[in-house]
């Protein structure tokens, strides 16, 4: 479970490690993220480098996960994580996915956290 750029790595590592993760909650998933990612100027570069994940997840769907997605809707991570609900729906992933009246906050977060915990207490 994570948010944020900890909602990219809960859902990269759970898609990984078969062998240990079977459910994964990623709140604002920062999908637009990449290892060692820089922008011209050498800077690391979280806003630009693509949706690595979503990728890699659309050509070996990790059908053992049940994932619980969530964003807000003011926010800039709300595209990124519709396209990862729709890869993960694409690639027969049991899933949810939720878009909250908020932005990348734990106000956000907070709402969106018993619906995320039911959900993965009910698979």
């Amino acid at each position: 479970m994570g948010a944020s750029l900890s909602g990219l790595i809960s859902l990269h590592l759970g898609a990984a490690h078969p062998d240990l993760f079977s459910r994964v909650v990623s709140h604002s998933g920062a999908f637009i993220a990449r290892p060692d990612a820089r922008t011209p100027q050498g800077d690391i570069d979280v806003m630009t480098a693509g949706e690595w994940l979503r990728q890699q997840l659309e050509a070996n769907p990790p059908r053992h996960l049940t994932v619980s997605l969530d964003t807000g809707l003011l926010e800039w991570l709300t595209a990124p994580n519709r396209r990862m609900a729709a890869a993960l729906m694409d690639g027969g992933v049991d899933h949810q996915y939720r878009e909250y009246p908020g932005g990348h906050n734990w106000v956000t977060w907070r709402q969106a956290l018993m619906e995320a915990l039911l959900f993965q207490l009910q698979g």
